[in-house]
């Protein structure tokens, strides 16, 4: 008998398909970061929302609206899919366009009656009167910024569905989108009162722009970081030594110019030396070394020198004196040169000061003197400097001061003279008069009190 026989009376159990069928193995977890619902193991980004559960399944949790409300033209607007924040529009004053949408950041203005829900009290407003009934406010609009906190939470989630012209009723059902805590400014209000709002879009102006985060903030700086370290690395910056022969050629060329007589050319190219030697001041103070700082400052000492003579030729004498100061600080102090152009420089603003006076305009003594007085000092420090031994072009110079001053003192002395005299002519002479006046003025009153006196006294009997 073979072992495949089957005996007629035998009953055939057909197996079960589940045991039978492959084991179906789910696939891994996504890699990529993605909540997932804790209820039915859903993905999706965005889709779950604080509570850890989707959107669908988050709904089911809440109570449903009733049919009275679906009835009344209630519907949910809130963030989430809770049935917390409840609309109703009551009107569209305009024909809807989207550019009266309101959106996050519009600043809008706005009426509202907020009130109770339990019992209809009214506990903020800005209308001064609703259903003929004073109630306090001063029917001035309020103006907000949709989106930035500026009002409670589900009325910000309300007017993001609203536009210009609409006004609707607000239902507010949770303490999560009103007042988490006791509100102190609206003290009828207590925690986990429901409430009514109802509010209309007056006005919807431009969005204006949110103010980044803490994180967005840090994203960006360290964003940019990340673009200057690269800008750094394909474009590195020339080298010290690089810099200050750029800076030197820029010189020789304005030497050059200057020696054309192309003072503003010559001045041009001092500046371009200047800018190939700029280092910022953190740079300056923690990487550049003394070495380098004392090479790096004998060329801006050179430079403001050379600038100096180009700006003493144009006439622009301030600028000159601001070069020549800081081409003897960045030399140390001690720098003929320096002060032989300061000196130069103090001389010119000497024979400005000269020429006022020639051509009859207001000047000042005392400045021009002291402008001689300062060129002075230069002229005394070169010698110091040189051991009493001065060039034949700084003996020109002093020989061009002495000669102003001279003028000076002439100028000096007939200025003197004149206030004598305007003072005797004006001051003087206007005192003596006024005297004279006063004089004539008391005669005439005393011989008045005389005839006065004159008739007060009784006749002499015959």
């Amino acid at each position: 008998m073979s072992d495949n026989f089957i005996p007629p009376t035998a009953k055939i159990v057909h197996p079960d398909p589940e045991e039978t069928a492959p084991k179906y193995t789910p696939p891994p977890p996504p890699k990529f970061s993605l909540r997932k619902c804790l209820k039915c193991s859903g993905y999706g980004k965005g889709l779950i929302v604080h509570n850890g559960l989707c959107r669908s399944c988050n709904l089911s949790t809440f109570p449903p609206l009733t049919d009275a409300e679906l009835t009344d033209g209630w519907f949910s607007v809130s963030d989430i899919g809770d049935n917390f924040v409840l609309k109703k529009i009551v009107k569209l004053e305009e024909e809807y366009v989207p550019e009266n949408r309101v959106m996050v950041g519009s600043r809008i203005k706005i009426h509202h009656v907020s009130r109770l829900l339990s019992n209809n009290e009214i506990y903020s407003t800005s209308r001064s009167e609703v259903d003929g009934k004073l109630v306090g406010g001063t029917d001035d609009e309020e103006e907000i910024i949709v989106g930035r906190g500026n009002v409670i939470k589900g009325l910000d989630i309300a007017l993001l569905t609203m536009v210009l012209g609409e006004t609707s009723l607000i239902k507010i059902l949770s303490p999560s989108y009103s007042y988490l805590t006791n509100p102190s400014l609206t003290p009828k209000v207590k925690l986990g009162d429901s409430l009514l709002i109802e509010v209309k879009v007056t006005s919807c102006g431009d969005i204006l722009p949110r103010f980044p985060t803490k994180e967005e903030l840090e994203a960006t700086k360290q964003s940019r970081k990340k673009e200057a370290e690269q800008e750094l690395k394909e474009n590195p910056p020339v080298p010290y030594q690089e810099r200050r022969s750029i800076a030197l050629k820029e010189k020789d060329l304005g030497n050059v110019q200057f020696s054309l007589g192309n003072y503003k050319s010559a001045k041009s190219h001092y500046d371009n030396g200047f800018i190939n030697i700029f280092i910022h001041r953190d740079e300056w103070s923690h990487f550049v070394s003394d070495s380098e700082k004392e090479l790096f400052n004998e060329v801006k000492s050179v430079l403001h020198l050379n600038r100096c003579c180009c700006r003493l030729k144009m006439g622009e004498l301030d600028d000159a004196l601001w070069d020549a100061d800081k081409s003897i600080e960045f030399h140390g102090g001690d720098y003929v040169k320096g002060h032989f152009r300061r000196m130069q420089v103090y001389v010119g603003f000497l024979r400005r000061e000269l020429e006022k006076e020639k051509g009859g305009k207001y000047w000042d003594v005392e400045r021009a003197e002291g402008y001689a007085g300062r060129a002075r000092e230069d002229w005394r420090r070169c010698g110091e400097i040189l051991g009493g031994k001065v060039d034949g072009a700084i003996e020109k110079s002093y020989k061009v001061l002495e000669g102003l001053e001279n003028v000076l003192a002439k100028v000096r002395r007939k200025y003197e003279k004149d206030q004598k005299k305007l003072y005797k002519d004006k001051i003087v002479k206007g005192l003596d008069e006024n005297y004279r006046k006063l004089k004539i003025k008391e005669e005439r009153r005393k011989k008045k009190e005389d005839e006065d006196e004159d008739e007060d006294m009784p006749e002499l009997e015959d």
